[in-house]
């Protein structure tokens, strides 16, 4: 079994090199400090893939608190299923699309748009 202390030092070394990559991207950070903590595994997910962040935000770095607790939760099933990698690239064009789908489902006509 994996010494908890090995597992938590690694983790923490990762969010070093993670925030290191993001120095200065403040549209990022949030969402990459939400994403790391949706599970413990996260981190592994993102340091492979950061393109991650900009997926599950659609490029946008102003989300709304629905939309980002909606990612965490959705991020976080895949990382507690032991998705592979690939399986969670492929997953955010559909993840993606029911984000939209909740939008558009919160949006007031009265608002214009």
């Amino acid at each position: 079994m994996t010494d908890p202390i090995d597992v938590e030092t690694s983790r923490q070394a990762a969010f070093k090199r993670m925030q290191e990559m993001f120095p200065t991207n403040r549209g990022l950070s949030p969402i990459y400090l939400l994403m790391a903590n949706a599970h413990r595994y996260a981190i592994d997910y993102i340091e492979q893939a950061p393109v991650i962040l900009l997926a599950a935000t659609r490029g946008n770095a102003h989300v709304s608190l629905s939309e980002w607790a909606f990612v965490k939760e959705e991020f976080g099933n895949m990382c507690e299923r032991g998705a592979q990698l690939r399986d969670v690239m492929r997953a955010w064009p559909a993840f993606a699309a029911a984000v939209t789908r909740r939008q558009g489902a919160n949006r007031n006509p009265r608002d214009g748009y």
